[in-house]
């Protein structure tokens, strides 16, 4: 059971975790089995100790009032009682919140960058995944510091089981939303989200375009005639080989509000070879491209065309480096030029012009 003068050096060790507002408080000696633990001033550390004799617990620090606290331990066994007390700093904890990177479903989300600003002077940058809602707004995620209440653009807001708060924002560049964090402490902080970049889709949705338009995307918006209705048509030129979204138009917020996907294949055609003293040559190259557009939730073929570039004229001069093969070889090999035809501008006024037709 213990030694009868367990009581004569009873002591209690307590300490703070504030960054999980915890309290912990354990005894420097085992205590005997069935010795129960009690705390007025914290009822959260009461405890019965079993076989192994040790008393270590914790409780939240917030049902504790801010400041200095002295902790009372009454330990009892068999009828006979001890006490000793220790003492508690507890700081008034500050109302804090951090960006969550939420979970969202795929070509339903966009990834975007916000700022988030407090009345408390704290201001930061985020990026990520944001999911668009049935409302046309992204669900931006926060996990606040043990709140007491949240509010969302000024009505009551629930903390889910996660304890995460949704805070919802138009999709457009500039648009802003408000919350306030409540703690238990009653402090309460302002911030606000401000939408600053906008990219409407996530960079693991890109992959999914590299499968090919022709037969569709069960997950894009149908098309529409550009005729009956107005405003641009959301169009993607994408370019399958390199898994890029090269360029994009329209009033898009996620990818699966895509309407018509332009596929562009490149390669490269030797329009001539200039050829030079020491047998050095410039190589004339066009890009050349074919584009294809489809109607992105079909797959039909929209219209289709083959661009190639225009290199300049070879030189009637030029000057060349030359690298030294060895010591014997003094006038080296001189490396070869290119002059190129891109093709980028071409590219981009097609897609712009029959994108929208």
């Amino acid at each position: 059971m213990g030694s009868p003068d367990w009581g004569d050096g009873l002591a209690v060790e307590c300490g703070l975790y504030e960054e999980d507002a915890l309290i912990n408080a354990s005894t420097v000696e085992r205590l005997p089995e069935g010795a129960v633990v009690e705390v007025p001033e914290l009822p959260e550390l009461d405890d019965t100790v079993n076989a192994s004799g040790v008393y270590m617990t914790a409780a939240s620090a917030l049902p504790l009032a801010p400041g200095l606290q002295t902790l009372t331990f009454n330990v009892t066994v068999d009828g006979k009682s001890a006490s000793t007390t220790c003492s508690i700093d507890r700081p008034v904890f500050p109302v804090s919140v951090e960006p969550v990177a939420r979970t969202t479903e795929p070509f339903a989300r966009a990834e975007i960058v916000y700022a988030l600003s407090g009345d408390d002077g704290s201001s930061r940058k985020a990026r990520l995944d944001a999911a668009l809602t049935p409302a046309g707004q992204f669900e931006v995620s926060f996990k606040p510091w043990k709140p007491k209440s949240v509010e969302v653009n000024g009505a009551a807001a629930e903390v889910d089981e996660g304890g995460y708060v949704q805070v919802p924002v138009d999709a457009a560049v500039g648009a802003k939303a408000s919350f306030r964090v409540t703690n238990l402490d009653d402090q309460s902080v302002d911030f606000e989200v401000e939408l600053v970049e906008l990219q409407p889709w996530a960079d693991d949705d890109v992959e999914a375009l590299a499968s090919g338009a022709e037969a569709g995307y069960a997950w894009a918006a149908s098309g529409r005639d550009p005729a009956a209705e107005e405003g641009s048509i959301s169009a993607l030129l994408v370019e399958p080989s390199a898994k890029k979204i090269l360029r994009h138009v329209g009033p898009m917020r996620a990818l699966s509000e895509v309407e018509r996907v332009a596929v562009v294949e490149r390669d490269e055609l030797t329009v001539d070879v200039c050829e030079y003293s020491g047998g050095a040559k410039i190589w004339r190259i066009a890009e050349r491209a074919k584009i294809t557009l489809f109607d992105a939730k079909t797959g039909a073929k929209l219209a289709s065309k083959t661009l190639r570039g225009k290199p300049s004229r070879c030189p009637k001069t030029a000057e060349f480096t030359v690298l030294e093969t060895d010591e014997n070889d003094p006038g080296g090999a001189a490396f070869d030029q290119r002059l190129e035809g891109p093709i980028g501008e071409a590219l981009d006024e097609w897609f712009d012009t029959h994108s929208q037709r």
